[in-house]
């Protein structure tokens, strides 16, 4: 039975560990994602930036170049094809779609493609908000579709100033087919919208001119009397939000072709200089299957070494029980043996002498008993050892579960920690149980008697709060450092504390001091409780195997903190008061 139950155990935590695993992890994956794609986004507003940059610059020194401005200003046909191959030569280096010069009638009457059949001399763009927009302003932007190559792209205009006034407006038109083949090239993808939320660049070519939303009927006239978009379809994209993550998002997206929604993450920024907004965004899936399967494997695995040790554990304690039945029996069997014995030295007393040689023979097998006796009574004492450290198990365990249905992720890892801290313990516990029982040296180095008393009485902070016991427990500041072993002097804290709590059951206000105080060559940690105090009877024989008053106890906590301190060179010794309580005090020796 206690097998099964064990599996069964094990069973139920390797479904929690999983389902806690995978939120955690699915929870890191998109954070991850989200940092690495913020990343991303910032070097896409970088690269946007630069070219942008790089032909208001072309714009700027065109509307100030003095064979624009002459021809603009006397024009004829000879200046004209000038100006035009001039305007051919420059765009070759700078890298723009085209490059036209509109007078003041909004006829362009010079432009870098004008070698080729769709050439914009002689077009019309008074109908053109850049060019509207430059003239009365000096400066004009516009994302449309070509009037004339039905090719959409930025065009970025600057006035051109001559002496007695404004001749024309010089454009630069920008087209990105470049930057988003290379969006398209990457593993996630990109787009651009404007401030009307129309999508005016993307990586994923069927998503242009697609809106953030349905515009109304009166949005689609404006857009459509305006000639910017042509006649796109202007329907909403399909990205939907699903939940904000501060500067990145988790969202739906349903790629063309397709008739399935996955989740992605987007994060966002704007676009200098322009009215833009440039969203990057990448699907989890990939993500979060790598970073679950690892959360998995380091989440099973640790069950598995918690499981091992409570295997260990179990096995132990059931060894431990198997022997005592059978020092039980070997007493009885010897019991026997002595009493026959002794009938036959009774009825023979010329056989005295073979029979004193074997009575003692058979006391010194009884002396063995006895010292297996011992040894049962410390193994006895394990369960009562570990009692703590399971039940603090046990309560971060159920804390873990309401945490996890909290989606509180920070917590389930720090619940775990300490659970895993806590199996630590408890090997570090049977060790010296372990040790206790071969009568061996324990590890004894210097340790800070101050963090003891922490860390006991954050063992005990719940029951202590449960019980509404008062603690006080106001330490120098400084170090104490101690000669002993930290887990064995946290052992004897504890028992200490233990007693003290439970003397407080019936006591109208608990209140427990402890004080630590250095003397000499000795540390005094002194453990004072407001209960009853303890009877004289109970007193004299407080350090005696067995000997208790508590009606599920075993009366060994006592014995085991004294031989503790024993092993670390010092003392414990309890008193009472009718008026205080009881007290327990234990020196230990000044590390160097």
């Amino acid at each position: 039975m206690p097998w099964l139950a064990l599996a069964v155990v094990c069973l139920v935590l390797s479904g929690v560990v999983i389902l806690v695993a995978d939120r955690y992890a699915s929870s890191q994956a998109d954070a991850t994602l989200g940092a690495r794609l913020r990343a991303t986004t910032n070097l896409q507003v970088s690269a946007l930036t630069s070219a942008l940059d790089k032909q208001r610059a072309v714009r700027f020194v065109i509307s100030r170049d003095a064979d624009v401005i002459a021809t603009l200003a006397a024009p004829d046909a000879t200046a004209l094809d000038g100006l035009n191959a001039k305007l051919e030569t420059l765009n070759q280096g700078a890298g723009a779609s085209v490059i036209y010069i509109i007078n003041t009638d909004g006829i362009a009457v010079a432009s870098s493609n004008f070698r080729e059949p769709r050439s914009f001399v002689g077009n019309d763009y008074n109908f053109r908000a850049y060019y509207n927009d430059a003239m009365a302003g000096g400066t004009g932007q516009l994302f449309a579709l070509g009037s004339v190559s039905r090719r959409p792209g930025l065009y970025i205009a600057e006035r051109i100033e001559g002496p007695d006034g404004p001749l024309g407006v010089a454009v630069v038109k920008l087209e990105f087919d470049e930057l988003e083949a290379m969006w398209g090239s990457e593993a996630s993808d990109t787009y651009v919208m404007d401030s009307r939320g129309v999508v005016i660049l993307s990586s994923v070519r069927q998503w242009r001119f697609y809106m953030r939303q349905a515009p109304s009927a009166s949005e689609i006239a404006s857009l459509r009397d305006s000639l910017q978009f042509g006649e796109a379809p202007l329907i909403p994209l399909p990205v939907s939000t699903i939940s904000p993550m501060g500067s990145a998002d988790l969202v739906t997206a349903r790629y063309p072709g397709t008739r399935k929604d996955i989740e992605a993450i987007r994060t966002y920024a704007d676009v200098p200089g322009t009215d833009w907004t440039l969203f990057t965004f990448s699907t989890v899936e990939e993500n979060r299957a790598s970073a679950i399967s690892s959360a998995r494997a380091v989440g099973l695995l640790s069950l598995l070494v918690v499981a091992t040790g409570a295997a260990l554990l179990l096995a132990y304690l059931l060894r431990n029980r198997r022997a005592q039945r059978g020092m039980q029996a070997e007493s009885a069997r010897l019991e026997l043996a002595v009493a026959a014995r002794t009938r036959d030295l009774l009825q023979a007393l010329e056989d005295r002498q073979q029979a004193e040689a074997k009575a003692g023979r058979l006391r010194d097998d009884l002396a063995q008993s006895n010292r297996l006796a011992v040894l049962g009574q410390i193994a006895a004492g394990v369960a009562h050892e570990i009692n703590q450290p399971l039940g603090a198990i046990r309560a971060y365990s159920e804390n873990g579960r309401v945490f996890a249905g909290q989606r509180d992720l920070g917590s389930v890892d720090d619940n775990l920690a300490s659970i895993t801290a806590l199996t630590e313990r408890i090997a570090a516990i049977t060790e010296q149980f372990r040790t206790f029982a071969r009568k061996g040296g324990s590890s004894v180095e210097p340790v800070d008697a101050v963090e003891a008393v922490e860390a006991a009485l954050a063992m005990l902070r719940h029951r202590l709060a449960r019980n509404g016991i008062d603690v006080t427990f106001a330490p120098s500041g400084r170090p104490m450092p101690v000669l002993a072993d930290r887990i064995g002097l946290e052992q004897i804290i504890v028992n200490l504390v233990q007693n003290a709590i439970e003397a407080l059951s019936e006591t109208e206000i608990p209140r427990i001091e402890i004080d630590l105080m250095r003397a000499g060559g000795h540390v005094a940690l002194t453990i004072l409780d407001s209960g009853p105090g303890i009877p004289p009877d109970i007193l004299e024989k407080m350090f005696v195997p067995f000997n208790t008053n508590k009606p599920k106890g075993l009366g060994l906590g006592l014995v085991i903190s004294q031989e503790l301190a024993l092993k670390f060179s010092g003392t414990l010794s309890a008193n009472t008061t009718t008026d205080s309580g009881a007290s327990f005090t234990l020196t230990l020796p000044v590390a160097p």
